[in-house]
This record gives structure tokens, sequence and C-alpha cells, in this order.
């Protein structure tokens, strides 16, 4: 604030015109150091100037013409009149350079310049805001007053007034100078939302909600409470719902009289994840996460748009309504080099740009499926190849293998028109033997190494071939195959109960050996589990083999079966087609005692040599022809039984203890080849 009138108000000297006539004076307008004096009947070769009872020299002041005057001037308060060329006017020097303000919250008004100081101790200068009472000047030290009055305006009288253009008066030794003044503006500095609720943080708001209206882009809502000048409170349920969940910018605004202040809160939309795409063709790609909404809340459609590193990614278009995805348009790569790895996408939506950041890459494989096709191993999945790279690896349990074959599902392409690529890579490698059967976790990679796929779990089965036939007395038996390894367990399962088959062996990757218990049959179900992987196959024990048989005469008997196989499980015997007259006995796995009666021989038999045996175990049969009824000659018969049986017994004895002494041979040679095949495989 400045009474001061430039140069361009007064005429340069050439156009200066004298007036003759009486000299008056109608306004003095101060300025730091110097004055200009407004009048009439100014001389210009006057010298004949006074600021009290002291001539001004004329090196002083310069007539501009004869209503102007510029004074220079130094200020003594005991000065009160100045003398212009005989006419008199009241000498009072005021320059007022600024006048400050303060927030609502309270504070001082300061009133800077010169020549400012009281008329005396009991005529401070002050000053009038509005229709307050008289605030007075603190400041008592006149040196400092000189330049700076002070008025303390109390937080009682705050609350009648706000915003700016309040009415002042400030007065200076009894000279009244009017203008207006304002609070410092307001000033946001945070904004949080609530459910139903803004809370604004700043300072300079007031007290009073009355004066405070908010606004919310094109919508105003209540102002509920204005605390400490420094926090507003307002009522946002009447905001469309879920207006603050609808991605973009958000403008908030006061008004507080004819002040204001505004602050944009950025509603972000959040990627989460990124699809990829070949980069020897571009194509679609699909960007989802949250507030990605497409709509605003007047039903408008959002303006969005994608960038991917250096690329804009182009048609960004919804995924399908109402979902929390869009798709754009990736262009192909031209070169190998790594401008297509790790590019920050962003994604704007009515001009709130994301800040949460994903990366985007060419070529990241997909696999559908891994799956086990005879001795290969084929990797099913997109981008699984690129032609910029060409580097694909498939990893196995954390090492890496080179692809046999690489190629393309020939139902598969990539659309030029809709730039969609549906098309299907192929990676088929040869099992090794390194991967037997088990179960193991897969991907894919590519430009050396750098992008992987995900993970998927598949299981390399083993293959039985061929299992050798046990005799029914149980022993060894050797289970052939492929991609076997440990650990391994083996159980028969014959429907009722299983029973295991003892040290179970490997003996290589195409050999488990097992002793399994006696037993008899065939078609039996038997589980092979490698290493946690449960194979079913089937099992028969060795069939009977019948090798000769006692003979009896025409008085009946015990036949006494001699053979291999044999088994009391569903035994049955028939001897030329007759069943034995009670039930066959088995001995051991070589010997059955079938006994015939008198009246059986005398009715189903005849004396013609051979008839057949059969021996019937657990559904399996052999027959031989090697029973006879011996003849008695004459009418008397003699009884043989009492020879035949002890001979019988003795045979039995025999034929058991040479079981005994070959079956002790057999399992000492196995035990010298499993030591000899251990000591191999440690080479």
């Amino acid at each position: 604030m400045k009474e001061l009138i430039s140069n361009n108000n007064c005429l340069s000297l050439l156009d200066m015109i004298i007036i003759n006539g009486d000299v008056s004076v109608s306004n003095i307008v101060y300025d730091n150091g110097f004055a200009y004096i407004y009048g009439n009947g100014f001389q210009v070769d006057s010298n004949n100037m006074y600021i009290g009872n002291k001539k001004i020299p004329a090196t002083d002041y310069t007539v501009f013409n004869s209503t102007c005057i510029k004074l220079s001037f130094s200020y003594s308060s005991s000065d009160t009149s100045i003398i212009v060329q005989g006419a008199v006017f009241t000498w009072n020097p005021i320059f007022i350079d600024n006048v400050s303000n303060f927030k609502t919250e309270g504070g001082s008004i300061t009133v800077s310049g010169n020549y400012l100081q009281d008329l005396n101790a009991d005529n401070l200068n002050y000053i009038v805001l509005s229709n307050s009472p008289r605030f007075y000047n603190t400041i008592s030290n006149s040196n400092i007053s000189m330049t700076m009055n002070v008025f303390n305006v109390p937080n009682s009288f705050l609350n009648t007034i706000a915003g700016g253009n309040i009415p002042l008066i400030i007065s200076i030794r009894n000279k009244n100078i009017t203008d207006t003044w304002g609070f410092i503006e307001p000033t946001i500095t945070n904004v949080n939302m609530s459910s139903n609720s803004i809370t604004i943080t700043g300072d300079s708001f007031g007290t009073v909600p009355s004066n405070v209206i908010v606004t919310v882009d094109d919508f105003t809502i209540q102002t509920v409470s204005v605390t400490n000048h420094t926090q507003i409170i307002a009522d946002s349920s009447s905001l469309p719902s879920g207006y603050f969940n609808i991605a973009g910018q958000k403008n908030i605004g006061i008004k507080l009289k004819n002040y204001s202040d505004s602050y944009i809160i950025n509603i972000r939309p959040i990627p989460k994840s990124v699809t990829s795409v070949s980069s020897d063709k571009g194509g679609i790609i699909t960007v989802s996460g949250d507030l990605f909404n497409q709509l605003r809340s007047n039903g408008a459609q959002t303006t969005r748009s994608i960038t991917v590193g250096p690329f804009s990614c182009d048609n960004t278009q919804p995924l399908f309504l109402n979902s929390n995805a869009f798709t754009c348009v990736m262009p192909p790569l031209k070169s190998s080099s790594d401008e297509g790895l790790n590019l920050p996408v962003s994604i704007t939506i009515d001009d709130a740009e994301s800040t949460v950041s994903i990366s985007f890459s060419y070529d990241i494989p997909r696999v559908e499926s891994i799956q086990q096709f005879g001795n290969l191993i084929s990797v099913r999945g997109s981008r699984l190849y690129s032609p910029l790279s060409n580097d694909s690896k498939v990893v196995i349990n954390a090492t890496s293998y080179t692809p046999q074959s690489i190629r393309v599902d020939n139902t598969t392409m990539f659309n030029d028109i809709t730039k969609v690529d549906s098309r299907i890579f192929i990676l088929d490698l040869p099992i090794d033997q390194n991967l037997l059967g088990g179960s193991y976790l897969g991907y894919t990679t590519i430009h050396k190494g750098i992008l992987r796929s995900n993970e998927v779990p598949f299981v390399i089965k083993p293959d039985i071939g061929t299992i050798t036939f046990p005799p029914t007395k149980g022993g060894l038996i050797s289970i052939n195959g492929a991609l076997f390894r440990n650990p391994i367990n083996v159980t028969l399962d014959n429907k009722i109960s299983k029973t295991p088959c003892t040290n179970a062996t490997l003996f290589s990757t195409n050999l488990i050996t097992c002793n399994l218990a006696p037993g008899s049959g065939k078609n039996i179900s038997i589980l092979v589990t490698v290493n946690n992987l449960t194979l079913n196959s089937m099992i028969s024990y060795q069939p009977p083999l019948v090798i000769s048989a006692t003979s009896v005469t025409q008085s009946g008997g015990f036949v006494t079966i001699f053979g291999e196989n044999f088994s009391p499980e569903n035994l049955d015997v028939l001897i030329n087609g007759t069943s034995c007259s009670t039930a066959p006995t088995c001995l051991s796995d070589t010997m059955i005692l079938c006994p015939l009666s008198s009246d059986v021989i005398t009715n189903q038999f005849n004396f013609d040599g051979y008839v057949p045996v059969s021996v019937f175990v657990n559904g399996q049969v052999d027959t031989k022809s090697v029973f006879k009824v011996e003849s008695v000659s004459g009418t008397s018969r003699f009884n043989y039984l009492p020879i035949i049986l002890p001979i019988g017994i003795i045979t039995v004895l025999f034929i058991v203890g040479t079981t005994v002494v070959l079956t002790y041979i057999k399992i000492k040679k196995y035990r010298q080849l499993k030591a000899v095949m251990k000591f191999i495989n440690s080479d």
C-alpha cells in the first residue's frame, strides 16, 4: 500500500504551463524519502518553500509544472506544516509499504513503511477491521514504530469475519487511510476418505462450518465441522455409491467467502498381472488389476491408456463388461535384444496413473501339460519357442534338457487380423537314465534362461514287461521292465488278502526280484510300487505237473501221485475221470495221496494198461496217463498195501530230502549272483 504518484502524473518541464495567480496546495502524497505536492500556481523559478520553520534548499525539490512538485525531505516529528510559495498546508508524512495478514488461527497485523510513529503516548495509532473496535499499536519504541506498527487482533473477534476484502482503516497520527484486508488464504494439505465422510486437513479454515463450502468435482456436500482452523469434516454420503472406488482424478475444493483452494486426489488403478505375447508376432495382452473401471459414476465411458516400457499398447478395450481387466495390442519386436524384457506396465484411467509396478516381458512361456508317451516326454504350451532367441530348454527337477524336436500343433495359428495368437508348441525329449519312474516338476525356459514358464507336475510311469512264474512252494521271482528305481515294494493281492513279496531288490532299472510266499493259481494281481507309484500287473504260479503214480490192486488202496507244484488250495484229483473215494491229501508240493476203494476200481476201471490222472490246483490242471490197476491171478487176492505203503513213505522222504538240498544249492547260487551284481553296479 503506497500513497505514491509517479513522475508520469506530473507534466515534464517541456510541457510546463505557467499559470499566474494565487498558489494553493490540494494534496500531498508521501513516498519513502520524498513527496509529491499537488496544487495550483506553482512557479518554476520560485525558491520559497519551508517545512516548519526550515527553508528547503532548491536542490531538494523540482517544480515539474504549475500543479506538481517533487520534494526530497528528511522527516522530523516536530514539523507539522509546509509552506509552498506562500501557501500553507498540513505536513504529516505517512508512507505505508505493506500490511501483513495472518491465518484464521489468529495473530497480529503489522503495518510496515516509514514515518509511522504515534502522535504521542495518549494518541496511539490504531486499526479498525470492518465493525471492530479499535486495535492499538503495541510498539512503544519510537525508533521501531517509525517503520513498523503492530496491532493485536483478539481471537474472540476473528470468528465474526472471514475471507478477504474486509474493510480496513489505518489511523496514523489521526490520519485515516482506508483499504481492504484479508486472512491468509486457506490451504489444503491432505484429504482422507472414509465410507461416508471426507476429512480435509490444512490451515486457515476458520471455525464456522457455515462459512465453508466443500465440493467434490461437480458435487457440493455438507460441511459437518471445522476444528481448530485446520480440519474440515464433510458428509460424503450424498455422493454416488462407490464414488471413490472409481479410478480417476477427484477434485476436492473448499470455498471460504471469496477465497478458495482445491486438492487433487488420484484414485489410481492397481495393475496386478499381465499376460505375455510372442516377440515375433506381438498381439493382444491382458492387464488385470483392481479399480479397472470402465464407466464413471454418471455412466460415461472412462478414458484409459496403457503403456509398456517405450511402447504404447494400442486399442485398449475391456476384456468383457464389468471385468477388472483391459486388453491392448503390443507390436512385435524387430530384434532379439533385451528391449523386450522387464518392461514397466502403466495404466492411466481418467488422468490417474498407476504407481504399482508390474513388469511385462515378451515370450514368457506357458506350459499347459507335460506327458509321457512311451520313451518320450512331450511338453505342450504357448510361447515355448521364439525364433528371436532359439534357445528353448526343458528343466526337470533342476536339470536342463535340450528338446529333441520342436514343433507347432498344426491345428493352431496366429490370426493377423484379430492379433490373437493361439499357436501351441510341442517340445519332445527322450527319457534318459536320470528320468526314472516317479513324480516330477517341470518347466521351460527361453532367452538364455531368463524367462521361465509356470511349473507343472507330471509322472513318469515305470513299465512292467514280464514276470517269471513262481512254483507253488514259493520262491524267487523276477519282474522285468523299465524305469525302475528305489524305493520299491511288491505285494500279491488275491482279493482276499495281500501278501508281501519279501526281500524286494532293485538289481537294475530293468529288473526287480523278490521272494514270493507259497501259493497257487493264475492271473493273480500283483502290485509293484516304484518310488511311490503303484503299478498293477498279473502273475501266475506254475501249473501242477503230474509225473507218476503208484498202482493199486483190485482190492483198492492209496494211490500216490508224484509231480511238481502241488498245493492243497482248491485241490481235486480225477483218475480215469473218477474222483478219489475220499478227499485227496496234499503231502507236499510234489506228492498227493488219493484213496481208491475196491468198489470204485471194480466199477470204473479196466485192466488194460495206464489211465489218465488229472490233478487240479486252484484253477490249473495237468493230466498224464500214469496209473494202472494191477491184476491178481487166480481167485485169491494178495493185499500189497502193507508192502507198498512203507516203500512209498521212504520214497517221499527221499524226494523231500532231495528237494531241500537242491533248494539250498539254488539259494546259495542266488546269493552269489546277487553279490556279483552288487559289485558290478558299484563300478
